[in-house]
């Protein structure tokens, strides 16, 4: 069963990347409220299949940094999608973000590296 090891409600969003062979990586702060102390988790999201929609979502994030010394975005959720089935290989992630919205992530493999 895939599932998603870390609660990245209210993360702060550091960094976001995407490229260049079909990967896409976001870079949170968790939160304080759910983390006494808060770790930074990279989720990486490798072999990407809706790789233009996605490089497009974080494209539109980067263009709209507020500042150096704040978060690109606060998360809403990320989650294993629910109306999808997924499976090793084949692997849908939802991702909502404050003010940029949601976006569903297609991809092969999902990786999370605490800092």
């Amino acid at each position: 069963m895939i599932a998603i090891q870390y609660k990245y409600h209210d993360a702060g969003l550091v960094t976001a990347t995407s490229g260049p062979r079909r990967e896409a990586s976001l870079v949170f702060k968790l939160c304080p409220i759910i983390y006494s102390e808060p770790p930074t988790v990279t989720l990486r999201f490798g072999g990407v299949f809706n790789d233009h929609s996605v490089s497009r979502f974080i494209a539109s994030i980067n263009n709209d940094a507020i500042g150096e010394d704040a978060y690109l975005a606060r998360c809403d959720t990320i989650q294993i999608d629910t109306k999808v089935p997924s499976k090793d290989g084949d692997i849908f992630v939802f991702v909502g973000l404050d003010y940029f919205g949601e976006i569903q992530i297609h991809c092969q493999h999902l990786t999370e590296l605490k800092a």
